[in-house]
């Protein structure tokens, strides 16, 4: 690894001969951590990625909502083929299978497959804890 002197200004890429920088008037350990990449907050990812890739991949989410809505709708109100009432544990990953069942048909992704078998794994497993 390619080690710097401890009087290196990394800004200007040149050496000094104290602690801080001339042409920055900063010091040295200041400079540096200037030049180090800020994290992103939760909110800044989340904010890219409903604005990105996602957004490229599966479509805006509001015509995903509305398509979850439907199928809701059939499963719950319309036909009662579901063995678990609408709102309860056994009801959520049942929802989350089918946002990732609308996903797949957008963009085949094997998470989204992956999704749904452990999604269906736990309404299995929270009828056999009854």
């Amino acid at each position: 690894m390619n080690k710097q002197p401890p009087n290196f200004c990394l800004i200007h890429n040149r050496p000094h001969i104290d602690d801080s920088c001339p042409l920055c008037d900063d010091p040295l350990e200041e400079a540096a951590e200037r030049l180090k990449p800020k994290r992103k907050t939760a909110t800044e990812l989340g904010i890219a990625g409903i604005h990105g890739v996602k957004n490229e991949n599966y479509g805006p989410a509001k015509e995903e909502f509305e398509k979850m809505s439907q199928i809701h709708d059939i499963i719950w109100e319309e036909g009662g083929f579901c063995q678990c009432e609408s709102g309860t544990i056994s009801s959520h990953p049942l929802y989350m299978i089918i946002l990732k069942v609308l996903r797949e048909v957008n963009c085949h992704k094997q998470d989204n497959l992956t999704d749904i078998i452990g999604y269906a794994q736990l309404i299995d497993d929270s009828f056999d804890n009854k």
